[in-house]
């Protein structure tokens, strides 16, 4: 009951507090770790008959918390993680020397010149947008939070708990 009631807690708190922090600012929530160590605890308590009995099942959920915590931690690195700064030099350069180089490609006339390298333009610049989204996971349009993410399958787990609960 009480590893339950860890895991819950570590759940709602990762819900609630980290991934709002992950999105603002990077980085990891003080109450999710305090969570996160605390179901260690309760195993690290347990008596040694309680082990011997359930050594199993311990480990099993022990492989499990090992995952979850190389997937926050996974998590938590790649919140605060953005392209760096050599790369957007290395693109955006790129971009322009594709985009001048166009215009020593003569073309009879100037306005199919003029159409070719304003779509040539504007597909550097919508994979420089593109980039730059996706390098910020946790903020902008596409943040984890508001599509399909490990948030849902949080939420989730909390649905399950509880019905496990209910039948209780």
């Amino acid at each position: 009951m009480q590893l339950r009631t860890a895991m819950r807690d570590y759940v709602e708190a990762v819900i609630r507090h980290e991934w709002s922090i992950q999105a603002e600012r990077g980085g990891a929530s003080q109450r999710v770790r305090a969570a996160s160590l605390s179901i260690y605890r309760l195993f690290a308590v347990q008596t040694a008959a309680a082990r011997k009995d359930e050594a199993a099942v311990d480990g099993a959920a022990l492989e499990v918390m090992s995952q979850i915590q190389t997937d926050r931690n996974r998590r938590t690195l790649q919140a605060g993680e953005s392209l760096p700064p050599i790369i957007w030099l290395a693109a955006i350069g790129s971009g322009l020397i594709v985009v001048s180089m166009s215009f020593f490609l003569f073309m009879e006339q100037a306005v199919p010149q003029m159409l070719v390298t304003s779509i040539m333009a504007s597909t550097i610049a919508l994979l420089l947008c593109v980039t730059y989204v996706l390098s910020h996971p946790f903020a902008g349009p596409l943040a984890l939070q508001r599509h399909f993410c490990a948030a849902e399958a949080f939420l989730h787990t909390l649905q399950v708990f509880a019905s496990v609960d209910a039948t209780r």
